[in-house]
């Protein structure tokens, strides 16, 4: 059985399609998680009409902490032998669901499926139902985690969000999301995926993203710089792993380039954080020009930061953002 967990916050405008989507898989047996963050619209009503119809749906209501603690009260309940996480904004593809199935089934070593994304704003009309007939991909859990934080190859499928991936159950026992911070999965996730002993890569579009600009990680806060956080304790955690380090310190720098790039495009009077993020980016500069590894975008920034009136600038950082 999966087990489908989606944490909704004020999504009332969303939920029902979100909903719709996962109950249209057929061919597996689920459960359904729906966890109301402490919402102030119409979602907990929507949650529970379709708890009420649908035997295969919980719905579950927390005080509001973050899409971390909805997740976590999930994951306190769960009762299958794998795991799908969807956020309540966002729908899954026609036999998405089956077709991350049977890649599992196919190779017994896998603990983890994943597969393509779609990003739309309100329009998912036309997409092709997802297949179990397309050539997978079989890595390792650490090769994975390592490609997520390099940003590189397979980043189309092999990514730091919860979503768009079907996870052995076993995996998350004694594992939770950290509340109270934005960048959660990006701390989390790679971790998993270092547990997991084989991961399928599968071509099928299995998880469509509503690319939403009102939403908080498209928009510009004090609170993105978790995100420098995140990745100075990921850079912590897999130090001594040879494979997993460079990969981190090229997350790091990422964040740290692109939270420098953020806050003069913004004008934000944030004098602290930006002397910390040109240390970090001038710091680990050598490494990701020379990294054999590393993507071409952490190259392009690692030359341009040695020409400070260019990220001076508010114009050319908010040419370099939208690259």
């Amino acid at each position: 059985m999966i087990s489908v967990i989606i944490p909704a916050y004020n999504t009332e405008r969303f939920l029902a399609s979100c909903l719709d989507s996962v109950l249209a898989q057929h061919g597996v047996e689920m459960e359904i998680i729906v966890v109301d963050d402490g919402s102030t619209d119409g979602t907990p009503a929507i949650a529970d009409d379709y708890a009420a119809r649908h035997d295969c749906i919980t719905a579950v209501h927390i005080p509001n902490g973050g899409p971390s603690a909805a997740r976590n009260a999930a994951l306190r309940l769960f009762r299958g032998d794998w795991i799908v996480m969807v956020d309540s904004d966002d729908i899954v593809p026609d036999n998405a669901l089956r077709a991350m199935l049977d890649a599992a089934r196919d190779n017994p070593e896998v603990d983890i499926v994943t597969g393509r994304w779609y990003t739309g704003f309100y329009d998912f009309d036309g997409l092709p139902a997802a297949t179990s007939r397309r050539p997978t991909r079989i890595i390792s859990g650490k090769e994975a985690a390592e490609i997520m934080l390099y940003q590189n190859k397979y980043c189309h499928a092999v990514h730091t969000s919860p979503w768009g991936k079907l996870y052995r159950s076993s995996l998350w026992r004694d594992e939770a999301f950290k509340v109270g911070v934005i960048y959660e999965d990006l701390l989390l996730i790679p971790q998993i995926f270092v547990k997991a002993g084989r991961v399928a890569v599968i071509d099928d579009i299995v998880y469509c993203y509503r690319c939403n600009p009102a939403s908080l990680l498209h928009t510009f806060s004090t609170g993105r710089f978790d995100a420098l956080r995140v990745a100075q304790e990921l850079t912590e955690r897999f130090a001594d792993d040879p494979q997993l380090a460079p990969a981190a310190r090229s997350r790091l720098f990422s964040a740290a380039f692109n939270m420098w790039l953020l806050i003069n495009a913004n004008g934000s009077d944030s004098p602290d954080m930006l002397r910390e993020c040109r240390a970090i980016v001038r710091r680990l500069a050598p490494g990701q020009i020379f990294g054999r590894k590393v993507r071409f975008k952490n190259r392009v920034g690692a030359v341009i930061q040695y020409f400070p009136f260019i990220l001076n600038s508010g114009f050319f950082c908010k040419k370099l953002l939208a690259k």
